[in-house]
């Protein structure tokens, strides 16, 4: 082959591999490298680049909710909160007390579960490495809704609105006003929003900004 003419051949080429390599590279940061199964009393972590690693239930701890999502894992049960990451060595736990029959409510996304359970916000964020915990009572008031998307979170209270950023270790805040009602909570364009009877307080870059709601107009 003519030396000039096989130029545009090895530009082509080139274009073609770096495309490959950076389809590649999104295709491990999007594909699913963890699972997780229940059986024999046990629950399996089941990984794509590592060892299955096992945790074994007590005779009388009850299977409530288990999800995976990317490379996080997350189990629920009557007495713990059980986290699978693609590469731990093995199930991570912290306790969890069920009270008064009402079963707690998990929520995940890639980097982040969040657990909402008699008084107490739990949770485990993966890029940070660390469980999470935050008081929601009595000041509060009572969870109405939890929303995690985009490696955050937004938990909304009868009385605040409580974010999370995945990698800050940190819940911020923002207290409703006397008479402020929540009515929705939602998660767009990597924002997350909680809209209550007055305001829309949307959650971005780890802080709170707010916006009244615009007023309808007479006809």
């Amino acid at each position: 082959m003519n030396r000039y003419r096989s130029t545009p051949v090895f530009f082509i080429l080139a274009v073609l591999l770096s495309l490959s390599h950076f389809a590649n590279s999104e295709d491990l940061e999007t594909r699913q490298l963890i699972d997780v199964i229940y059986a024999g009393r046990q629950f399996v972590a089941i990984r794509a680049e590592a060892k299955d690693i096992s945790v074994e239930l007590d005779a009388t701890e009850a299977p409530l909710w288990s999800r995976a999502s990317g490379s996080l894992a997350a189990v629920v049960t009557s007495h713990r909160f059980l986290i699978a990451t693609a590469t731990s060595p093995a199930w991570r736990e912290k306790p969890l007390h069920v009270e008064g029959g009402v079963k707690p409510k998990a929520y995940l996304s890639a980097d982040l579960v969040l657990v909402s359970s008699h008084g107490w916000i739990l949770g485990y964020d993966r890029v940070a490495d660390t469980f999470l915990e935050r008081d929601t009572a009595p000041a509060a008031g009572k969870v109405l809704a939890v929303i995690t998307e985009h490696g955050a979170g937004a938990i909304a209270l009868e009385h605040e609105a409580v974010g999370y950023v995945v990698g800050s270790n940190e819940f911020v805040s923002i207290a409703f006003q006397p008479d402020e009602v929540f009515s929705s909570a939602s998660a767009e364009s990597g924002t997350l929003s909680i809209v209550t009877s007055t305001r829309k307080l949307s959650l971005s870059k780890g802080h709170w900004s707010e916006a009244p709601l615009a007023t309808a107009t007479p006809r």
